[in-house]
């Protein structure tokens, strides 16, 4: 009986759950297949009723569902219950509605919803405006982008249309409703009637479409990912946040394409993008909102730690060529820092945050930002501050760094009675004391803005300290006003107009101790000074672009720049060394005003002594305002115009652009773009790109005695042919990019244009957003990118001559034996690795968030096998050219053998807590493993690494990096 009673049972559990199943799947094929919906009409929102701009959007929706397959219904009722009343009468399986915002001076804004008529609720919205973000955080306000209501209402209209196709099921879009309702003024000003769904459904729909991405940098224009004519990476608010970055300086060892240099001097990092090894970081153009924040005169960019970092909203970092948009000087690729400003608070008058930084060094930061926003007047303001000390025990216990060498009386003599940044001579320490500022106040199109910037630091462990004091401090100031006006003319006739006065200030002390020497063979004196430095470069520019879109499948973009510059010749550096580019604003050491003053002192300068004297002479400061003696005036004007024209999938981008220049002439560079995309999250792009990079001032005028200088200087020349492929889904994105690029004209760390490079180069971008396995949290992100870059140049540096050669001859490495016959044989030109450059990078990051209260953070880098480059110490490995000379021949048993970098692999974690709405606290631990590992010495890096004897010239070969260090950082926000 028991048995027959456990086999009803079975058949009946059995029979209803098959039932179920049944049921369930004939009411889902029954939704699905129900193609009717109620369509209701778009009102105002915080804005006057405008006509058209209903009319357009209902009939423009309205097309679009019915040519999607489904019938759409009008509703009668205006308010809410009414609608979806209705359409419960009619039986619809939707009812969409929805509202506009169209003011003076603004793009359109659309907020459409998706309501289930069984339930009454919304289960969907969407939002269409350019200060909404759309991946993690990603922002755009309308100062950036000026976009047509017809475009932006295309957008609404396709991405509704999408929303409703995609969900037969009507689940709940939880991300969706609080990003487009209830974290928005709107959703606090109307009473919608929101769905709720679980942890767990909420999770599943938290991934966003990427190619929603839209970008400003590439071509001055708001495009999507799929649409940018280069190579993009684009770090956001929530990327600084997840990863634990405490500084602009810590996002680039993470990024593919780029060779992190930690130089720890004048300039805390190196950056050589996509294989161009350069002394300074100066073929990468930097900006915030578009303004350039390059200096003047030696044209470097700083994207290093004095950026406050509490207003950003994203970093857009363009890959490749970009003259053809922003002329010269956009020669590797651009850095855009994009801020925020008060029309993002969303309703509140004031936002904002407030970070407290403690780390190793010790170093203390302080870092905040405001936004505000009164009726139509927007104010953003932030500001950072850091000081303390980089010193760095890996730096300070090795090579020519450690107290033997700047603390020796035989090298330093008198010098060592002095100091500097508050910290004595002869004892390693590399003091910080940087700090920045992004202002701006936007009253509807105009906006007048300033960065201000101020970078003091040590020298570290950039140059030998037989030859400089590390903590000799070292500085620069920039300063960039602006007034920029952006103003829809038309519907489809936009002009951005820009005026901004440059300052720029390169300054500080240097310490120097001059020898060869240190043995048997050798003098043991050095010649020695303490002088004081100053440059200081202006410039006043204006841009006018004008964009006209004709129809939606046809633009053109054009502008016209004029600049005047009044650029430093040589650095003024009273008491330095007399020479052919020494100059001295005091009139008492300035051999061209009080003339025979050269002959007074016979060690060759005011401040220049011996380390066996019993003291010596500070150099006194430089006057604040250069004399006009030492500078010169230059002009730049120049053009662009491009274009951009759909054609069904296909996507083309011509562009070109004219530069003059008063010094060194003219340069026209060329931007042609196709793009086919195969679908919506396919697309296929071929890129060719040309740029120039214009000679700068220091090197044309030399800057000082002890630099070369070159008036017939050409521009560099660069020309790059670029394929690449990204598919871009709710969960996964990829991105391969190949290129091959061509230099012309190179100018290298000494002021001549020597030779060509040649380099290859692949990079892959992953990214994952998986399903967290923790319950209630949100996903896990991944990301992999890799890099390959194969950089090859026809110069070489002869170390046995001294000098760099172009092109090989039979001799070989043994043409130093027979100079004059090397000179009438022909040379043949040959390619060979440049060094520096690694072959090999792996970026690797996974997030892990713990429900909403924690997040885990752990990055690795590694770094494969690098050469030296030519002009390093170390990769002087040929036939030493007297046998004789045991110095030589010790120095040569220092070196390495192979000429290379051992590759290395470095792990940073972090883990951040959340105070929900009140901000958070991270402490992060960067080299987890404490591994011990270099990078390769910058400008000439002719140091050496023979630390018994004296250094063989002022940059070192090798840089020791930081082992073990923490940050903690407490962020309040409100």
């Amino acid at each position: 009986m028991k048995n027959n009673n456990f086999c009803f049972l079975k058949r009946f559990v059995f029979f209803h759950v098959f039932l179920f199943f049944i049921t369930s799947y004939v009411l889902a094929q029954e939704t699905a297949n129900n193609k009717q919906i109620t369509l209701g009409k778009f009102s105002p929102y915080k804005s006057e009723r405008n006509p058209q701009i209903e009319e357009s959007i209902y009939k423009s929706l309205k097309e679009k569902l019915e040519n999607s397959g489904y019938k759409v219904q009008e509703s009668g009722e205006s308010s809410i219950p009414g609608k979806v009343q209705d359409s419960q009468k009619q039986k619809s399986a939707y009812m969409v509605d929805g509202y506009y915002t169209k003011k003076e001076g603004q793009n359109l804004e659309v907020f459409a919803q998706i309501y289930d008529p069984d339930t009454g609720k919304v289960i969907d919205a969407i939002s269409i405006s350019q200060n909404i973000p759309e991946l993690e955080g990603i922002e755009l306000d309308k100062s950036e982008m000026k976009t047509s209501d017809e475009e932006v209402i295309e957008q609404a209209i396709d991405k509704t249309a999408n929303r409703v196709r995609s969900n037969p099921n009507k689940k709940v879009r939880n991300s969706n409703i609080e990003e487009s309702i209830t974290t928005k003024p709107i959703g606090r000003d109307i009473n919608f009637p929101i769905a709720k769904e679980d942890a767990v459904k909420q999770s599943e729909d938290v991934f966003k479409l990427l190619e929603d991405t839209k970008v400003v940098t590439a071509s001055r224009s708001a495009e999507s990912l799929m649409d940018v004519p280069a190579t993009t990476m684009v770090i956001t608010e929530q990327d600084f946040k997840n990863r634990g970055y405490t500084s602009l300086d810590d996002i680039f060892r993470d990024l593919p394409g780029i060779d992190y240099i930690g130089q720890q001097g004048t300039d805390h990092s190196v950056l050589y993008m996509r294989g161009y090894r350069t002394p300074f970081t100066s073929r990468i153009l930097l900006m915030i909102n578009g303004i350039i924040e390059n200096d003047l005169w030696a044209q470097v960019a700083t994207p290093s730690r004095m950026y406050p970092i509490s207003n950003i909203k994203r970093i857009e970092v363009i890959y490749g060529p970009a003259s053809a948009v922003y002329g010269p000087n956009a020669f590797q690729g651009i850095i855009n820092i994009i801020t925020k400003d008060g029309r993002e608070n969303n309703g509140k008058t004031v936002a904002g945050k407030t970070s407290f930084m403690y780390g190793s060094g010790p170093t203390w930061t302080v870092d905040g930002g405001v936004t505000s926003q009164i009726g139509d007047l927007s104010i953003a303001m932030s500001a950072r501050k850091i000081e303390g000390n980089d010193a760095n025990k890996n730096v300070s216990n090795y090579g020519y760094n450690t107290q033997f060498w700047i603390d020796n009386p035989r090298v330093w003599g008198p010098l060592l009675l002095y100091g500097s940044g508050g910290q004595p001579f002869g004892k390693y320490s590399d003091p910080v004391n940087d700090w920045g500022t992004i202002l701006s106040v936007t009253y509807k199109t105009l906006k007048i803005g300033a960065n201000i910037t101020n970078k003091y630091e040590g020298y570290g462990s950039q140059y030998p300290g037989d030859k400089s004091q590390p903590n000799s401090m070292w500085g620069k100031t920039g300063k960039n006003i602006y007034v920029e006006n952006q103003v829809d003319i038309t519907q489809k006739f936009n002009s951005y107009s820009l005026v901004c006065y440059r300052d720029s200030r390169i300054y500080g002390d240097w310490a120097e101790a001059d020898g060869y020497g240190y043995g048997a063979n050798s003098f043991d004196d050095s010649y020695i000074s303490f002088t004081r430095w100053n440059e200081v470069s202006k410039s006043v520019y204006a841009y006018q672009n004008l964009e006209y879109k004709f129809n939606n499948n046809f633009k053109l973009l054009g502008g016209v720049k004029a600049e005047f510059k009044k650029l430093t010749k040589s650095y003024d550096i009273p008491g330095y060394w007399w020479g052919t580019s020494y100059f001295s604003s005091i009139d008492s050491l300035n051999p061209n005003v009080n003339v025979g003053v050269e002959d007074a002192f016979p060690n060759g300068g005011y401040s220049i002594g011996l380390s066996s004297d019993p003291l010596i002479l500070k150099g006194p400061s430089p006057k604040k305002k250069m004399p006009d003696e030492n500078t010169i005036g230059t002009y730049d004007r120049g053009g662009f115009l491009l274009s951009t024209i759909d054609v069904g999938k296909f996507r083309f981008s011509p562009g070109i652009r004219y530069d003059r220049n008063s010094v060194y002439g003219q340069s026209i560079n060329p931007r042609v773009t196709g793009i086919y995309k195969i679908n919506t999250k396919n697309a296929l792009k071929l890129l060719y790109g040309e740029a120039f990079n214009e000679p700068s001032p220091l090197n044309l005028f030399g800057g000082f005695s002890g630099r070369t200088a070159d008036l017939r200087l050409k521009p560099e020349k660069e020309k790059t042919t670029e394929a690449i492929y990204m598919y871009y889904g709710k969960q996964i994105s990829n991105d391969f990019s190949l290129y091959y690029s061509r230099y012309d004209n190179v100018i290298k760390e000494s002021a001549q244009n020597a030779g060509r490079r040649r380099i290859y180069g692949f990079e892959y971008k992953f990214r994952w957003n998986v399903h967290n396995f923790l319950e209630k949290s949100p996903p896990i992100s991944i990301y992999t990118y890799y890099t390959y870059t194969r950089a090859l140049a026809d110069t070489y540096y002869d170390h046995n001559l001294k000098k760099w050669q172009q092109g090989v001859t039979p001799l070989g490495e043994y043409e130093y034996l027979y100079p004059d016959e090397a000179k009438l044989i022909p040379r043949t030109r040959k390619y060979s690795n440049l060094g520096d450059i690694a072959p090999h990078k792996v970026n690797l990051g996974i997030n892990l968030p713990i429900k909403e209260l924690f997040i885990f953070n752990l990055r690795g880098n590694y770094v494969g096998r690098r050469e030296f480059y030519s002009r390093n110490a170390l990769q002087d490995n040929g036939p030493i050219a007297d046998t004789s000379d045991t110095d030589a021949i010790l120095r040569r048993m220092a070196q390495q053998k192979d000429k290379t970098i051992d590759p290395y692999f470095i792990f940073d974690t972090g883990i951040t807590i959340n105070f929900k709405h009140y901000g958070y606290f991270t402490f992060k631990v960067m080299n987890v493993l404490n591994t011990m590992y270099y990078h390769p010495g910058t400008g000439q890096a002719n140091a050496g690494n023979y630390y018994y004897a004296r250094s063989l010239g002022y940059d070192s070969s090798i840089l020791p990096q930081y082992g073990r260090t923490f940050m903690a950082n407490l962020t309040l926000t409100f």
